[in-house]
């Protein structure tokens, strides 16, 4: 009840802000933008070990990662190119939030979670591109439970709560776990449904 109605109140406040933005005329392609540049900042405030401003810096980068899609409909503006641009500018936000970890535990010597951030990364990269290269062949792939949307919350729990070692363990084992179980998952249907591509 009480999640349900701060997920009302929030989705009202962002309703607002899409609102304002629309009437703006603000192209979604520059908030895709400029959501990227905050991941900048994000990852310069992680090498540093400001997780307090990281968390609150990663918030905004989320804000606006969810604006340019939902300003794109209400203006009715909504192309191709700003798909693909919004999909191609995630992947850099993944990458540079996370080397902003490495460099955080590289600078300390903390080889073991330089390691695991690495394959954090991988598991981030590859769960979207195991979806995109699976539904080149089949028509859904959407399995799995950690995404982009997850990966960042568990980012922000972490940052705000000096667990970041704990983060780090959490995306790189479960979203290499996504991207094994969506390449389970496509040559299960393929085999069941299109034995002759199989």
């Amino acid at each position: 009840m009480i999640t349900a109605k701060i997920g009302q109140g929030c989705k009202v406040i962002i309703d607002q802000i899409v609102w304002f933005l629309s009437l703006l005329k603000i192209s979604p392609n520059v908030l895709t933008v400029f959501g990227v540049v905050m991941s900048i900042f994000t990852a310069a405030a992680l090498a540093m070990g400001r997780f307090g401003y990281a968390s609150a810096l990663l918030i905004i980068a989320g804000l606006f990662d969810m604006l340019d899609g939902a300003v794109a409909r209400i203006s009715k503006s909504e192309t191709t190119y700003g798909a693909f641009l919004d999909s191609v500018v995630d992947r850099y936000s993944d990458f540079i939030v996370m080397l902003g970890l490495t460099i955080y535990y590289g600078s300390h010597n903390r080889l073991l979670y330089v390691v695991l951030s690495g394959i954090a990364l991988m598991g981030s990269v590859l769960t979207s591109y195991a979806r995109a290269r699976a539904e080149c062949l089949i028509p859904s792939c959407k399995v799995g439970f950690l995404e982009r949307p997850e990966r960042v919350v568990i980012l922000i729990l972490g940052a705000l709560f000096h667990g970041m070692d704990a983060a780090v363990w959490v995306i790189a084992v479960f979203s290499n776990w996504t991207v094994i179980h969506r390449i389970l998952h496509t040559r299960r249907y393929l085999k069941e449904n299109s034995p002759d591509r199989f």
